[in-house]
């Protein structure tokens, strides 16, 4: 029954105070979820958008339980019209971006991602560190998993690996 509270909490409450403001705002259809934490958006303007999800890492395809993280994403947001508050725009061309019905949050919550400290300068970053470590503690999704491996590092190794 709390987990139930705590996901109507969460995506029907409007987004969390930021400490920075978001480069613009797009709303459009979640066209395809491409991996647990990168989404591509169809604007209502036309421009076909990829969104990586702010404040997460979600493990890799290849990765253990990088099926699962994708399933759990797009079980919220596939073919689903969204807001996007964009923050940023990552190396790789992807807006970085903050779901408003903040799915970035729950699937830290559900124990789908990582909480990507490194990158999170919003003010929410406290919160979704102690959403992960409470995912961690009551071992939900990836945390089931004693030896689950950080995107980052598993990216690492992977390169490392060429």
């Amino acid at each position: 029954m709390i987990k139930r509270s705590l996901i109507f909490l969460f995506l029907f409450v409007p987004t969390l105070a930021l400490a920075i403001s978001p480069i613009r705002t797009v709303s459009g259809k979640v066209t395809k979820v491409l991996d647990g934490d990168t989404v591509n958006l169809v604007t209502y303007e036309g421009e076909t958008l990829k969104i990586r999800l702010y404040g997460l890492d979600a493990p890799e395809k290849a990765q253990n339980y990088g099926p699962q993280a994708s399933a759990a994403l797009a079980r919220w947001i596939s073919g689903k019209e969204v807001e996007v508050e964009i923050y940023d725009v990552d190396r790789y061309g992807r807006s970085v971006g903050v779901i408003k019905i903040n799915v970035n949050q729950q699937m830290i919550i559900d124990g789908n991602a990582w909480h990507y400290a490194r990158y999170d300068k919003l003010n929410t970053a406290a919160v979704w560190q102690a959403d992960e470590n409470m995912a961690k503690a009551q071992r939900l999704g990836l945390w089931r998993d004693p030896n689950a491996i950080n995107p980052e590092i598993f990216r690492r190794q992977k390169a490392g690996s060429r």
